[in-house]
């Protein structure tokens, strides 16, 4: 059974190439393009850490989200504040904005390598529907 399923889908994917090179060949599809869809992600970083690492911080998060392939668009500035209740025992932290379009499947690998940030205290990730 497990052999008749495997060529089955080996099948399909043979078939599914053979359409998409006829289509090329015919002039009807250009490329197969990627689906791209645009999110921001708001960041809660710690207080105590210094200018340089701060941008140190935000610049491994927007290489990691160039390297799962997406693309930065723009990076507000970090913005010092108090917050209205505290994160993981701190009061006071930097908040900063990237937005950026991606595939579908970057915001879950981009939300592990945040989960595990030592400086990121909290984070915020969500679809965007309209284009600015």
């Amino acid at each position: 059974m497990r052999v008749i399923f495997q060529t089955l889908q080996d099948k399909s994917k043979l078939i599914e190439n053979d359409i998409l090179k006829s289509l090329l060949n015919r002039g009807i599809m250009a490329t197969k393009e990627l689906v791209k869809n645009l999110y921001e992600v708001v960041l809660a970083l710690k207080a105590n850490i210094s200018d340089d690492d701060l941008e140190k911080n935000i610049s491994q998060i927007t290489s990691s989200i160039k390297n799962y392939g997406g693309n930065v668009i723009k990076v507000e500035d970090p913005v010092h504040r108090k917050f209205t209740h505290r994160m993981k025992g701190a009061k006071e932290g930097f908040y900063v904005s990237i937005l950026f379009n991606s595939p579908p499947d970057v915001p879950n690998t981009l939300k592990r390598t945040l989960s595990i940030a030592d400086d990121v205290l909290r984070y915020s990730l969500i679809r965007r529907e309209d284009r600015e």
